[in-house]
């Protein structure tokens, strides 16, 4: 198989979505985008959903690499919390297009065919794992992991959302304003 083509058919499938949303997107386009004739696309992919399921893997397979670059990990809830927040953001804004696939892809039905919870289930374990040994450290609200990461998560896509649509701008301050705010959020 030819893991060139099928990663130009990623990218490809990222800029239109990111550009026309899913119903703009016919597999038609993205082989042409992606200067593969239209029948090889589905020697890679055997639908446009498969395509879009695996578009998303690609895209949150780089996001949590970017995002675990320099994790401290022997450092205090509070610093990996930060990290791991402001790696988020930091990882969209290079890569905007990325966002609004992500964004898209888990506003619409597609998310069904991902685990309940999005992520891949060994980063899950460890996140969910990371707010249980912060509640039991009694720094986070005595809520399900589950929920505190809901409520982690919450302001930094949408202010992400809000800077990719041109209604703010981020900078480092706002940054990491929306990183307190988001601390502020689930701890105690």
């Amino acid at each position: 198989m030819n893991t060139a083509k099928r990663a130009a058919l990623i990218e490809s499938s990222v800029q239109i979505v990111a550009n026309r949303g899913f119903h703009g997107a016919s597999m038609s386009l993205i082989a042409g985008l992606a200067g593969v004739a239209g029948g090889t696309i589905y020697v890679h992919f055997e639908s446009k959903d498969h395509l879009m399921l695996e578009t998303y893997r690609e895209l949150e397979r780089r996001c949590l690499v970017a995002v675990m670059k320099e994790y401290p990990a022997q450092g205090s809830i509070r610093q990996c919390f930060s990290h791991l927040a402001q790696g988020v953001i930091r990882h969209f804004l290079l890569f905007p297009e990325e966002f609004l696939f992500a964004d898209q892809f888990l506003c619409s039905p597609y998310r069904k065919a991902v685990s309940p919870h999005y992520l891949p289930d060994a980063e899950l374990s460890r996140i969910l794992q990371f707010f249980r040994e912060g509640t039991e450290k009694q720094l986070f609200k005595e809520m399900p992991p589950a929920m505190l990461l809901a409520l982690a998560c919450g302001p930094l896509i949408q202010v992400v959302r809000a800077n990719a649509a041109g209604f703010l701008y981020l900078d480092d301050d706002r940054i990491s304003r929306t990183v307190e705010a988001s601390w502020e959020a689930v701890s105690v």
